[in-house]
């Protein structure tokens, strides 16, 4: 009887439940399942890291009412530009702060939508790995 299939007694009820588990090839495929979900999220993991990379040299440019803001794919604000003319009226309105505040924030939301939808088309793929349902 090999000595790894009786750790404390060598009676035929202990060793035999194990031997017919280990038979059965029920254990490795198990352990083997743990291990190779590891590796697959270590993976995932990698490809998440590379894609935010990409994301962050992905630039997005949004324009209303003659106010440009740059943005990042990671949803990061690069740059504001407002063109002469729009400043020109706006800074002699009654109401300019106000109404360059709400052109600024229609501007910031337009580029933020378009930035989730690009991040959110680069990220089918791990998505899709990791066995959440795509629409």
């Amino acid at each position: 009887m090999p000595c790894c299939l009786v750790p404390f007694k060598t009676s035929i009820y202990t060793w035999a439940p194990r031997l017919a588990y280990w038979q059965t090839g029920l254990y490795p495929i198990f352990a083997m399942g743990f291990f190779g979900k590891a590796r697959d999220m270590y993976s995932l993991q990698k490809q998440a890291k590379t894609l935010k990379k990409e994301l962050k040299n992905v630039q997005i440019e949004s324009e209303v009412d003659g106010m440009t803001v740059l943005l990042t794919a990671e949803q990061e604000v690069v740059s504001v530009t407002i063109a002469e003319p729009t400043w020109n009226e706006l800074k002699n309105a009654e109401f300019g702060k106000k109404k360059l505040e709400e052109t600024f924030k229609k501007a910031c939301n337009k580029g933020m939508k378009k930035a989730q939808e690009i991040a959110g088309a680069k990220m089918k793929g791990i998505w899709g790995q990791l066995g959440v349902p795509q629409q």
